[in-house]
């Protein structure tokens, strides 16, 4: 059984199936054409990424270069005590002391050691002092002392009236007990 369809929904049906045909080629032409450029997009912002990072390890590099040369710096610069083990850095120390002491005119009651601390890649060395004098002297022997290269720091002070500060000595006359710790910084060897 055939069906006979009129000549203007033939027309109709043959322009449907044209623009239906024309559709699916186009559709198939252009979908291959867009999937290289957003895989083009994808791979362009991945490269991007990697851009960006590669720069920042370059710049990493710089200012970490920077840093050595600091240190290198620092250490040639006199900040750190020298010494081949803990005890000649020890003496080291406790002779600077002595020396600025001296140089003060103030005489150390008492000086001792003190055990060694780690902060990092440094290594602290100190002595406790104890010492008996006028606030002035005390003054003056503290700013050496902080003033000192290589660096010394005084880490804890501990200031009382001393007891023969009211006595009949002219010089122990308002005379001040200052005990304190100062630290010298050295660089811990790779042995250590």
């Amino acid at each position: 059984m055939i069906y006979r369809v009129s000549k203007p929904v033939r027309q109709l049906l043959a322009v449907g199936l044209v623009l239906l045909v024309v559709g699916c080629v186009s559709v198939l032409a252009v979908i291959p054409l867009m999937a290289p450029e957003s895989e083009l997009k994808d791979s362009l912002e991945r490269e991007r990424k990697v851009l960006g990072r590669l720069q920042t390890i370059v710049n990493d590099r710089d200012s970490i270069r920077d840093l050595d040369q600091q240190a290198e710096a620092a250490r040639n610069g006199g900040l750190f005590i020298e010494g081949a083990s803990e005890a000649i850095r020890l003496a080291s120390v406790q002779s600077q002391l002595a020396q600025i002491m001296a140089a003060d005119g103030v005489k150390p009651r008492l000086t001792r050691g003190l055990p060694g601390r780690d902060r990092g890649d440094l290594h602290l060395v100190g002595a406790q002092v104890q010492i008996v004098a006028p606030i002035e002297k005390l003054q003056k022997v503290l700013l050496d002392i902080e003033g000192h290269q290589p660096a010394l720091l005084v880490d804890y002070l501990q200031i009382t009236p001393s007891p023969s500060g009211g006595g009949s000595n002219e010089d122990d006359a308002g005379a001040l007990d200052a005990r304190f710790d100062v630290y010298a910084v050295a660089l811990r060897a790779k042995s250590e």
